[in-house]
């Protein structure tokens, strides 16, 4: 029952073995920084726009994993 969360850092390992290029992970990082939804929106349509094949990496991995935007409201841990 436990909600599972992984860093940023983990996802763009994997996404920065294709996808190169600082510009592209400001992008990324910021949108998981985003507290609110339309912020987060916000930054993955500047991602959309500036690689359309770097967009589709990143939300094959379920948004509340790594998105504090999408992240549940209830108690949690700060382990």
């Amino acid at each position: 029952m436990a909600e599972h969360r992984f860093c940023i850092r983990y996802h763009y390992t994997h996404f920065k073995d294709r996808f190169k290029g600082v510009h592209l992970k400001d992008i990324v990082y910021k949108a998981a920084k985003d507290s609110y939804v339309q912020a987060f929106e916000a930054h993955m349509e500047e991602l959309k726009e500036v690689d359309k094949d770097a967009f589709n990496r990143v939300v094959e991995n379920p948004l509340s994993t790594w998105s504090r935007s999408h992240f549940t409201h209830t108690i949690k841990s700060n382990i």
